[in-house]
C-alpha cells in the first residue's frame, strides 16, 4: 500500500466538524488506474468516505491528477492519508438515512437534519 499525506489546516483556532475539503492531488505514473483504487484514512487508520474523479491521465491511461472531496474533522492541523496500491476498505456512513411514514406526514432523518413533509398539502 502507498500513502500520500493530506494535511488539513484550520488557522483560526476553531474546531471544525465534517468540514468540506476539496483538493487536487498528483499521482505517480502507473500507480492508479481508476478512482475505485483510492481510499482515504484518518490519522488513526480509520476509513473516511471519499469522492474522487480524475482530472487528467498519463499516456499509459493511469490517473495523473485526481480531485478528492471529503469531510474532515479539524482541530488545528489534521492529517489524512490518501491510499492506493492495495485492497480498498469501504467506509460506512456515520448516520444512516431513516424514513418514517404516517397518515399525516413523511419524516426523513439524516442524523444532523430532520425534515417532515405534510401529506395534507
Amino acid at each position: 500500500m502507498q500513502r500520500l499525506i493530506l494535511t488539513v489546516q484550520e488557522e483560526s483556532g476553531i474546531e471544525r466538524r465534517a468540514w468540506p475539503v476539496t483538493r487536487g492531488v498528483p499521482l505517480p505514473q502507473g500507480a492508479v488506474a481508476e478512482c475505485a483504487d483510492l481510499w482515504l484514512e484518518d490519522a488513526r487508520g480509520r476509513a473516511v468516505n471519499l469522492q474522487s474523479r480524475p482530472l487528467s491521465h498519463w499516456p499509459d491511461g493511469s490517473i495523473k491528477w485526481v480531485l478528492v472531496d471529503f469531510q474532515a474533522d479539524v482541530v488545528g492541523s489534521t492529517v489524512y492519508h490518501l491510499c492506493y496500491a492495495g485492497e480498498a476498505p469501504r467506509a460506512t456512513p456515520a448516520n444512516r438515512l431513516q424514513i418514517s411514514e404516517s397518515d399525516e406526514r413523511i419524516v426523513v432523518c439524516t442524523g444532523p437534519l430532520r425534515i417532515a413533509v405534510s401529506r395534507q398539502r
